[in-house]
């Protein structure tokens, strides 16, 4: 900003925009998409981000561009930031979950190792102090590194996508998901189905140690618990 629109541009006014949307759009759209799967979710929140610099990129430099870029950029991270936790935290083991939260974070501390001397070469390359006439073309870099968030995760997505446990979800990208969990778990709509057909009781005394699923059960008179090796619907107590 400082080359392209005022030596004293106010960035910092710009840079506001990002926790100010944060705050009000991470529960709003967060309840808005918590029935559709983390992974999917996360996958349409980097897509968001992809877009944002392309605005920087086709647009003359003015306060008004940075401001729509903060934005866009703002909901892609209000989409996906609070669903990657829930994602990593969801395969991880029980008592694991600390040890799998700092593995998350890592790559955020390398990317800024990185970013540091990739935008320096930028403005060196594209947009010097003299010369400010290819400035664009940071911002279309930017774009195209951005865009391999998103694509790396649409192609993985085959192998590194995991049900949410045994509620459906809705896909973003596909409709399998019911199918994939019926077949997985079985179906919860019968009074007397096992997710899964092992032939345990549901009222095995091992599920008095089960770990709980939390979600939305399809059947509001079933309570659902998850053993080390199986998951079976028990029944509410009818006291």
């Amino acid at each position: 900003m400082e080359r392209t629109i005022d030596a004293k541009a106010h960035y910092g006014d710009i840079y506001s925009i990002n926790p100010a949307m944060i705050i009000f759009l991470v529960p709003l759209l967060q309840h808005v998409l918590r029935a559709y799967d983390s992974y999917d979710t996360v996958t349409a929140g980097t897509l968001v981000i992809a877009i944002a610099p392309t605005v920087l990129s086709v647009a003359n430099p003015s306060y008004t561009a940075a401001a729509f870029f903060m934005i866009i950029m703002s909901l892609g991270e209000a989409i996906y930031s609070p669903r990657s936790t829930q994602y990593v935290l969801s395969l991880a083991p029980v008592g694991g979950e600390g040890v799998f939260g700092v593995l998350a974070a890592v790559p955020l501390f390398m990317v800024k190792v990185l970013t540091g001397g990739m935008s320096g070469n930028l403005l060196d390359t594209y947009c010097p102090a003299n010369d400010t006439s290819r400035c664009k073309m940071v911002w279309t870099f930017i774009g195209v590194v951005a865009s391999t968030s998103f694509l790396s995760l649409l192609l993985a997505r085959k192998w590194l996508r995991v049900p949410n446990g045994p509620y459906p979800s809705r896909a973003l990208f596909d409709d399998t998901d019911v199918h994939a969990h019926i077949e997985r778990y079985g179906n919860s709509d019968s009074d007397d189905a096992e997710i899964l057909s092992d032939g345990s009781d549901p009222d095995d005394t091992a599920l008095q140690h089960a770990e709980p699923v939390y979600g939305t059960p399809n059947d509001d008179d079933r309570l659902y618990a998850i053993t080390t090796d199986h998951i079976q619907p028990r029944r509410k107590s009818k006291t």
